[in-house]
């Protein structure tokens, strides 16, 4: 008896060799989750009217994909985000602004045009649509002193939308040279609106300010 039960221990090991190594068919496959990656840099504060030209969709294994990722088209169109998006970022809801109906004073006249900028919420209390305004800009570069430009002078307030994370984006009326400058705002390490008094020069005295 004893030289039979050695006989089948070799056989014994083979089989629970097989059994470990082997697929375990039980397991069912993690179903896939469908979400909206940006296919190239998406700029912030502009209507987001034809999503799948500006996204795509990536599948994820549920429970892999990003926290609070937009699944659909439909849950973007029409709306606006709050930051930029760079190529293959993951778009997620805390990047859409709240819905919200913007107050709109006129339409552009021509030679015109309408440009959005964000400036924070704290900053922004005397921002209202109808008013003029005066943009100054700090720039830093590495080892230099600040410097402050003024991007624009005796800008009309268009429209304002508030974001529900306290942002705001207001348009702005420039003409295509005043919009180049502005195109530089970004960059700068400071932003301050200067109320211009109706009737009066740009004022230096009150204004609002975003960093």
């Amino acid at each position: 008896m004893p030289n039979r039960m050695l006989s089948l221990a070799p056989a014994v090991a083979i089989v629970a060799i097989l059994t470990a190594s082997a697929p375990c068919w039980a397991d069912e496959p993690k179903p896939l989750v469908a979400v909206l990656v940006a296919k190239s840099d998406v700029a912030p504060w502009e209507p987001i009217e034809e999503p799948e030209k500006l996204f795509k969709v990536v599948h994820y294994l549920k429970g892999e994909e990003p926290r609070d990722a937009v699944t659909g088209f439909e849950q973007v169109k029409g709306r606006r985000i709050n930051c930029r998006l760079t190529e293959d970022q993951p778009l997620k809801r805390s990047h859409i602004l709240a819905e919200s109906r913007p107050a709109i004073l006129i339409g552009p006249q021509d030679g015109v045009r309408v440009m959005a900028i964000k400036i924070s919420d704290k900053s922004v209390t005397e921002v209202m649509v109808g008013k003029r305004f005066d943009i100054f800009a700090t720039f830093k570069e590495a080892g230099m002193e600040p410097v402050t430009e003024m991007m624009g002078k005796n800008l009309l307030v268009l429209a304002c939308d508030r974001g529900e994370k306290g942002g705001c984006a207001f348009s702005l009326v420039v003409t295509p040279e005043e919009g180049q400058a502005l195109s530089r705002i970004g960059k700068a390490v400071n932003v301050q609106l200067k109320l211009c008094g109706v009737g009066e020069k740009s004022s230096a005295k009150d204004g609002a300010q975003a960093k």
